[in-house]
């Protein structure tokens, strides 16, 4: 079992991460997604904030398969919407979400934490030249992905 609590993102998170200039990071009018806040181990210093979405049309995420809201919508957590932040003013309120959805995070929250750590990871290790992927695999996996806003986060240094 891992660490996480469920929370939002705070007001000063989207005026430090302007829609403008991080237009991967999702944004709602007026308020702010419900994450999932996880500890990983090599992000010792940072929290990973894993968005709740109610309509999921790609497969890098985790779909919710049991709640009722799965049935009528393609929910689920998405990894490419994730970010990563180590201030606590970046962390907002606590939250609640469906409880159909909560109770199948819970059975399957350590699956859900080893495929974002894969996610994460594959990325990585792509974009640092150690397991690069097949254009089109990248494309697939990360082309509308948030990672790319952090890099220095993630111990990622590109050479020019």
């Amino acid at each position: 079992m891992h660490d996480y609590e469920i929370k939002k993102l705070s007001e000063q998170f989207y005026k430090d991460y302007p829609h403008d200039q991080y237009q991967e990071i999702l944004t709602k009018d007026g308020r702010s997604y419900d994450v999932v806040l996880f500890e990983i181990d090599y992000l010792a210093d940072y929290y990973v904030c894993v968005p709740f979405r109610t309509e999921m049309k790609h497969n890098n995420g985790y779909k919710f398969k049991f709640s009722d809201r799965s049935k009528k919508h393609q929910s689920g957590l998405d990894f490419s919407k994730l970010v990563i932040v180590s201030k606590d003013d970046y962390i907002g309120e606590s939250s609640t979400i469906d409880i159909d959805e909560y109770k199948e995070f819970e059975k399957q929250e350590d699956y859900i934490h080893n495929n974002l750590e894969k996610y994460i990871y594959g990325y990585v290790e792509h974009v640092n030249g150690h397991m690069p992927l097949h254009i089109k695999q990248f494309e697939r996996k990360y082309k509308y992905s948030t990672l790319k806003y952090f890099h220095k986060e993630l111990g990622i240094i590109i050479k020019r």
